[in-house]
């Protein structure tokens, strides 16, 4: 039979899906409630599928409750992996490789012009998707390479799931000016559209843990959190 685990898979989900709410590593979460686990306890590669794949039904069941006619919100966000100088230094096993790289946009305040100036940010990491309905309930996240474009991976996402054509046929999509053209997605000009929109900021928003961290050393435990 084997020895017993220390945590069950469920508790791992608990830990996970709380470490998400409260923007916290799951082995940091672990020390404030006082549990003696260490990183494999829960960090194992099969037992992380595991989790992965609880957290993905979890996630499918709370979707399909949702309505099918309803307004939803796209976007991506760069999630920097390691620091630049660091990621330029030494050899980082993340298995993107040359496809980690990529830019982003960031706005500095320059004391010579004396206002915020926007500048192309290097980044050495991965490229967030996700889509959020106005309720600020995440209907799918996924990650791909920082280099590609969102639109690409959007489109990417939709040809290989039939759930989200139909949601995106049925109901209204909102995204910022990188998705002008596209027939099926509205860009947000109107002040309440905007406001809308910042419901997928706020899911962002609770990544920001996730970036340079090392509490993440493979892309399984990435998807995990995302999924979280």
């Amino acid at each position: 039979k084997g020895r017993k685990p220390r945590l069950s898979d469920s508790q791992i989900c608990a830990l996970f899906i709380v470490s998400a709410f409260f923007g916290v590593p799951v082995l940091k979460l672990t020390r404030i409630l006082g549990l003696n686990v260490h990183s494999w306890h829960i960090f194992r590669r099969m037992r992380l599928k595991r989790i992965y794949k609880c957290l993905r039904q979890l996630l499918k069941f709370l979707r399909y409750k949702t309505q099918n006619k309803q307004v939803l919100v796209v976007d991506g966000k760069l999630l920097k992996v390691a620091r630049l100088e660091r990621a330029l230094t030494q050899r980082i096993k993340r298995g993107l490789g040359g496809l980690g790289w990529g830019r982003r946009k960031r706005k500095l305040y320059s004391v010579h012009k004396g206002r915020e100036i926007q500048i192309d940010e290097k980044v050495f990491g991965v490229l967030v998707m996700a889509i959020v309905n106005d309720e600020a309930k995440v209907i799918d996240i996924w990650f791909t390479s920082a280099r590609k474009h969102e639109v690409k991976a959007l489109r990417q996402r939709l040809y290989h799931s039939g759930y989200l054509r139909k949601l995106f046929r049925e109901g209204r999509v909102l995204g910022d000016k990188a998705y002008r053209g596209l027939k099926w997605v509205e860009v947000c000009e109107r002040k309440e559209q905007k406001s809308i929109r910042q419901r997928v900021e706020g899911i962002f928003a609770r990544l920001k843990f996730l970036e340079c961290n090392s509490g993440w050393r493979q892309l399984n435990t990435l998807l995990t959190y995302l999924t979280a």
